[in-house]
């Protein structure tokens, strides 16, 4: 705002100095060429008053209305201009605060464990699962500094991706074998059906951490008990995957904001999840790399499914 008031302030001050210049120069010629002209000087003298007087007005009320539109559109552009800056000043607020709270998490269950190991450092089956409770915070905080890392690389456009011709089919067999023991932990089954054949040209690594980040919400949004489904089929000369699960479904006010950086959702911001509100902003940009789209549907109760579709690849 600042920088639009000096603007208007610069166009008044050179708006001034050319109506001056114009007025003035335009009485003294008005005098110069009216010489003679009149029966008297009085005559002349009111006709130059009356006439300078009306361009004095004119020029007024011509200053007046370009300062009201320079003003309005200064103003107007600069708050459109301001407006993501001020988003992503307010987004990265928002992720400190909820990273400093996921950070000191782990720290705090860490710290307790390795107390617990020194206290009774004889008690081998109480170290084990101190050292494996350290283990697990360990890769949640791993995660959450390797996701601020890749999003810096992605700002700073250096984040690269390789392409290569991969069977989408057998990458999510991995995937879903990856992600079996975090299932199995949150006593979450996982279904995948995929049909043979699907070739995509993608970054195999980059495309397997975004569909991770997929199936882990999916996991993690589940209760006890059911399953997250994961499908993949040819559709026309695309490749849809489909991954749903079973849980509480996301709110309306949320939905639109999902992929943004650093948006978490309220449960989402409960300890002991591991979510930095970064996975799923790298997810919708990895597909996007890979000329794909993501299309989400929710319903209250009914659970959430995600739809990956990526160009498949063609003929060698």
């Amino acid at each position: 705002m600042r920088l639009a008031a000096f603007f208007v302030a610069a166009i008044a001050l050179l708006l001034i100095v050319v109506s001056f210049v114009l007025y003035f120069s335009f009485a003294a010629n008005i005098r110069s060429n009216l010489e003679g002209d009149f029966a008297s000087d009085q005559a002349q003298n009111a006709f130059v008053a009356r006439t300078v007087n009306h361009l004095r007005d004119e020029i007024l009320l011509v200053d007046g209305a370009i300062l009201v539109l320079v003003s309005g559109a200064g103003f107007l552009l600069a708050r459109r201009t301001l407006r993501p800056i001020q988003r992503n000043l307010e987004a990265q607020k928002r992720f400190i605060s909820n990273a400093s709270h996921d950070l000191r998490t782990p720290l705090a269950v860490m710290k307790a464990n390795l107390e617990i190991a020194q206290r009774y450092g004889a008690a081998a089956n109480d170290c084990d699962i101190a050292v494996s409770s350290s283990l697990e915070e360990v890769d949640r905080m791993g995660r959450m500094v390797e996701d601020m890392l890749t999003l810096s690389r992605i700002d700073a456009r250096q984040e690269e991706l390789r392409f290569s011709v991969v069977d989408l089919s057998q990458l999510l067999a991995r995937i879903v074998e990856k992600m079996r023991p975090l299932a199995a932990g949150d006593a979450v089954g996982l279904d995948v059906v995929a049909a043979p054949d699907l070739n995509a040209r993608c970054d195999a690594d980059h495309l397997q951490r975004a569909l991770v980040n997929v199936v882990r919400n999916a996991i993690q949004h589940s209760p006890s008990g059911s399953t997250v489904e994961i499908g993949a089929a040819r559709v026309r000369d695309r490749v849809e995957v489909a991954i749903h699960d079973r849980g509480p479904g996301i709110d309306g006010d949320d939905l639109p904001h999902i992929f943004e950086p650093y948006y978490r959702r309220e449960e989402a911001r409960s300890p002991g999840r591991g979510n930095s509100g970064l996975g799923l902003a790298i997810t919708w940009w990895i597909v996007e790399q890979h000329d794909g789209t993501i299309d989400v549907s929710t319903a209250p109760g009914l659970g959430t499914a995600v739809i990956v579709s990526l160009p498949l690849a063609g003929p060698s």
